[in-house]
């Protein structure tokens, strides 16, 4: 079955820059911080613009691009709506392939698997296009419009074409630019998460870095991009004292919930170590608008 949405009404404004600036045009957070008695500063990228809180954004955008086709599956979760809602928003078609006798999510989505057309390691090749074309392009031009150059570019090994992109991109713009991979075993037993999470995080680092995003930034984000920020941080004041730090805002369907169980909690997770002393933000500029 096929379905489109009906956008005629907006379609004179489907144009590359309206749509990057729906999609993308991020902020940057510049994240004063104190640890250890070492002042800092830490800059943040967010990852999407929050038009369905996922990574895929940045991807559904790239591949629309190229192709009017997409397969769907026909059953999905709610939290997968918003996803579909925006790719018909562009002006999609989806070709819906479940069958009328499917009854839960995991069958559309074995049966969209079956007929995909790339394997993993061409779709970790498109995720390398994707965010060397978009992610870091942007974040490179927002610092460098700002007159900061970056140094080093922290992330974790959960985002594997992430890494690959920014070894690409900013090996390409300086060979003394260092990349950090986070390897903490947190990041990887967070994935998935259990029912005991809040007994889990409780007296974790990472609870704090999560309670100032959502109390001071107004974002949900989880373990993993907690890891990212706190694994810079730590680098930033131990081996490379004095450079540019750059991370990201992993997004995962998870984060709102991790969030909201975190709440507003903050004085319970003691952590004298790390102290957040403020924050400003570096809005998009049109010299980082990607070239789609």
């Amino acid at each position: 079955m096929r379905f489109k949405a009906q956008t005629s009404k907006y379609h004179d404004r489907f144009l590359v820059s309206y749509l990057h600036d729906i999609t993308f045009n991020t902020p940057i957070f510049a994240i004063n911080y104190n640890y250890n008695g070492r002042e800092g500063v830490l800059y943040v990228k967010q990852e999407n613009a929050g038009i369905t809180g996922q990574v895929n954004d940045r991807i559904a955008l790239y591949w629309l691009k190229r192709f009017k086709t997409t397969i769907s599956a026909n059953c999905l979760p709610q939290y997968f709506q918003g996803d579909e809602f925006m790719k018909c928003s562009l002006d999609a078609l989806l070709d819906r392939l479940s069958r009328d006798n499917e009854i839960n999510a995991l069958d559309s989505f074995l049966l969209k698997d079956r007929l995909r057309q790339y394997s993993e390691s061409e779709w970790e090749d498109i995720m390398e296009e994707v965010h060397c074309s978009m992610t870091f392009q942007e974040a490179y031009h927002q610092l460098l419009f700002q007159g900061i150059q970056v140094d080093a570019f922290v992330s974790s090994r959960v985002n594997d074409g992430m890494l690959a992109a920014a070894k690409k991109y900013f090996g390409a713009k300086s060979q003394n630019i260092k990349l950090g991979y986070i390897t903490n075993e947190l990041v990887s037993s967070f994935v998935n998460i259990a029912a005991d999470l809040y007994q889990e995080i409780g007296n974790c680092e990472i609870t704090k870095i999560i309670s100032f995003f959502r109390t001071q930034l107004g974002l949900n984000i989880g373990p993993v991009s907690a890891s990212n920020i706190l694994g810079s941080i730590k680098m930033q004041t131990t081996q490379l004292q004095g450079s540019v730090f750059l991370t990201t805002l992993v997004d995962r369907q998870d984060d709102a919930w991790i969030s909201q169980l975190v709440g507003d909690r903050c004085d319970t997770y003691h952590m004298p170590d790390l102290v957040f002393a403020g924050y400003s933000v570096i809005p998009a500029t049109e010299s980082a608008v990607s070239l789609l």
